[in-house]
């Protein structure tokens, strides 16, 4: 069997376990992955399956896993194996009742301070295993839950604000641990239902409280919140219009026929699909359309329609036409200068959707179903993949930089050579080193840049964090402006210090800001910088991926001398006392120290 026969296979549902184990023993004896990953599970209970079905989500995401199961109840030694072992990613999962034997039980007849001396035992240990953990890339917690069946009196009741209390120790944790991701059990326990999720039988013979269906849940969304352990990253949704924004056909039904009212059925549907649209575009995403219809019909409905959600401003690109959609979807890709492999489609028809998919297999499609019910699975999987949502200022503000990306090009229209253009946009970038506050969006465009990367290394925030507070790194940040207004932090620079040589270790830029010569400008700061930490050498290197061909050439350009190219690596090495770097005159470069 094909490698990605046996992925698809591992999709089926209620697939018994052996049948999984042996496709994953295949896979892992075959099967090549993009990437490879290493989690280290710690408990206070036994949770050997876990890693069984994190090796199954992962390989759903092309990534191969490695599992390192940790000792029982011992987290504090577990992180220490972990730390020796090169743990990529740690998976921490407490049990409540576990915390004492049959915590839950006592909770009755103890009293309010050892309830208190026990959350303090678990705060002061967490806090100590968080401490040791900053270097991993990420930190799984998962909250703790009722264990004993629940009901509806007062005692189960606090019960559950007892565990609340011991739950709100973790999430105060995360916010101060970039790197802590926590995993919210209660939805999956809500969603399989109580017997679903536990068994008590196996919990009080071997300590194994959780079934295999929750086990297997539980992997998912650790995968999911990792966005597919970094395999994807979508930055565009785009809409087809009749039957997915609004019920009916506009061409037929005309503005007043189509179903879209919040309160009747099916347009309560679709005005529910808006919202949730809207809501992913305010968190960052970028919204477009794609539809087989008459321009002038769709734009009534975006300005006139009485309960029309999604509007024009909320819109980067309208492909309203009589085009082929692939076409289409392409033309979108070059226009935002982003990936089709970054792009969500929904359409409502098969043929179209088929169609996609056949022709750009790049791009994730959805089928918007027959059934306008069934549409509420469709935007929750939907949702899945653009989780976490924006993580900084930028991503917030994403469409209006997209927008004032396309008034820049209809600008270049207007002069007859680039350098002419380039002068009439004043632009400005302020160039910071080492600000700590720049941390989330550094390690947010290290997971998504690809088109403009010279080596694509993917960087937690912690990672960030490590470098700007290293003697031996320095990370640099570009804010780019322009007369249309501001782009963000758009650009970043990572220097690395080894004896008598500056290396670029990471140099990426946002597909927003490309082309402006802004990339060249201020590589006469970091330089400087370099002499003054008494460097010779100024060292960089371009690796070569599937997405960043553009940048092949552009430390020839910038006018670094070549060392040696070999296996889609280019290295470049200069004297910092004679090498002259390319210099751009229309962009103002402000050092800011």
């Amino acid at each position: 069997m094909e490698k990605y026969d046996q992925i698809k296979k591992l999709q089926e549902e209620n697939l018994p376990l052996g049948s999984l184990m042996k496709i994953i023993r295949d896979l892992e004896s075959h099967g090549e992955f993009q990437q490879s990953i290493t989690f280290g599970l710690s408990s206070n209970i036994t949770i050997d399956q876990l890693g069984i079905f994190l090796k199954k989500h992962s390989m759903m995401a092309n990534v191969g896993a490695n599992i390192i199961q940790g000792g029982y109840d011992s987290h504090l030694s577990n992180i220490d194996s972990f730390i020796e072992k090169k743990v990529d990613n740690v998976v921490l999962v407490n049990f409540f009742d576990n915390l004492l034997p049959s915590f839950e039980a006592q909770l009755e007849h103890i009293n309010e301070d050892m309830i208190q001396e026990q959350r303090e035992r678990f705060r002061g240990e967490l806090g100590v295993v968080l401490e040791k953990s900053k270097g991993f890339k990420s930190v799984y917690i998962s909250l703790m839950d009722k264990f004993n069946k629940p009901s509806a009196n007062n005692y189960n009741q606090k019960i559950k604000k007892i565990i609340a209390s011991f739950n709100e120790v973790i999430q105060d944790y995360a916010l101060e641990y970039a790197n802590v991701r926590i995993l919210n059990i209660h939805s999956v326990i809500a969603d399989l239902g109580y017997k679903n999720s536990y068994d008590h039988r196996f919990y009080y013979k071997f300590k194994a409280p959780f079934k295999n269906l929750f086990l297997d849940r539980l992997a998912r969304e650790i995968v999911l919140e990792s966005r597919g352990l970094g395999s994807y990253f979508y930055k565009a949704i785009v809409l087809d219009c009749d039957n997915t924004l609004w019920g009916g056909i506009i061409g037929e039904d005309l503005i007043e026929g189509i179903k879209l009212a919040p309160y009747d059925y099916p347009g309560n549907v679709f005005w529910y699909a808006q919202q949730e649209f809207l809501k992913m575009q305010k968190n960052g995403m970028i919204l477009c359309l794609c539809s087989k219809n008459n321009a002038p019909d769709v734009d009534d409905v975006l300005m006139n329609h009485p309960h029309q959600i999604i509007k024009d401003q909320h819109l980067i690109i309208k492909k309203v036409n009589w085009n082929n959609k692939a076409q289409n979807l392409q033309e979108i890709s070059q226009e935002l200068n982003i990936g089709l492999d970054s792009i969500i489609f929904l359409d409502d028809s098969p043929f179209e959707c088929e169609s996609v998919r056949s022709q750009l297999p790049e791009v994730k499609v959805f089928q918007v179903p027959k059934n306008p019910h069934e549409y509420f699975d469709v935007i929750h999987g939907l949702k899945e993949l653009v989780l976490p949502g924006a993580s900084s200022k930028e991503s917030a503000n994403k469409t209006e930089q997209y927008k004032k990306k396309v008034l820049l090009e209809g600008e270049k229209n207007k002069f007859t050579n680039q350098d002419d253009y380039l002068k009439s946009l004043d632009l400005k970038a302020i160039l910071v080193k080492d600000n700590p506050k720049t941390i989330q969006r550094v390690s947010e465009l290290t997971q998504k840049s690809n088109q403009f990367n010279l080596t694509t290394k993917r960087y937690s925030e912690t990672d960030i964090e490590s470098f700007i507070n290293s003697d031996t790194h320095a990370v640099y940040t570009l804010n780019v402006s322009d007369k249309f207004g501001d782009s963000g932090l758009t650009g970043i620079a990572i220097i690395q210090y080894e004896g008598d040589t500056a290396i670029v270790d990471s140099f990426l830029m946002s597909c927003r800001v490309i082309g402006r010569g802004i990339e060249f400008g201020f590589w006469h700061d970091v330089v400087n910088d370099a002499k003054i930490k008494d460097c010779k050498f100024f060292q960089s290197n371009y690796l070569r991926t599937l997405k960043n061909e553009q940048v092949a050439d552009f430390y020839d350009r910038l006018g670094i001398p070549l060392l040696r190219e070999e296996d889609g690596k280019r290295s470049y090495r200069a004297d910092i006392r004679e090498v002259k770097l390319k210099t751009q005159s229309h962009v103002e470069i402000i050092y800011d120290k």
